[in-house]
């Protein structure tokens, strides 16, 4: 036998989403930077990190380099 599933109607309306940006990409001006601390994160999730930002801020351009205390993260163009 099916189980028929109800719908529910005249609820309070789904909450808005959440951002949960944590890097500042959208404040960052040419030339300023960056670090990410999170030493657990391997380099291609940085890296794939600062490829969707790419797409996400166009025309902005980011970029990613390993340093003694985590990823820096410059804004380029």
């Amino acid at each position: 036998m099916v189980q028929r599933v109800e719908i529910d109607k005249d609820l309070i309306p789904m909450p808005a989403r959440r951002s949960n940006q944590v890097y500042p990409w959208d404040e960052l001006r040419v030339k300023q930077s960056f670090l990410c601390r999170d030493h657990l994160m391997p380099p291609s999730s940085v890296h794939s990190l600062c490829s969707k930002a790419n797409i996400r801020y166009a025309p902005m351009v980011f970029r990613a380099r390993k340093m003694r205390d985590g990823y820096r993260i410059w804004r380029v163009k």
